[in-house]
């Protein structure tokens, strides 16, 4: 009993899109760090409260989009049989 070679474009399908996920959550997890920079930055210099708050929503909702990449991924029988 082989793999047929249906299977084996769905797997490679599969692991692309992993990967794809997989650089999204890296792309987003430099954003974040750029703002934490930015908002370091922002204290330094003594910016306002207004600009210092519009920075931590918009932070906010690049952690927002990954909970939810996360949350999409398919489980693992592990992650269901957890609780």
């Amino acid at each position: 009993m082989g793999i047929t070679f249906h299977s084996y474009i769905q797997l490679n399908s599969l692991k692309l899109l992993h990967m794809k996920a997989r650089e999204l959550i890296h792309k987003r997890l430099d954003q974040i760090e750029n703002r934490l920079k930015t908002l370091s930055f922002m204290v330094n210099r003594g910016s306002n409260v207004r600009e210092f708050i519009t920075e931590i929503k918009n932070t906010e909702e690049i952690v927002g989009e990954l909970k939810d990449m996360i949350e999409r991924e398919p489980r693992t029988p592990n992650e269901i049989n957890r609780y």
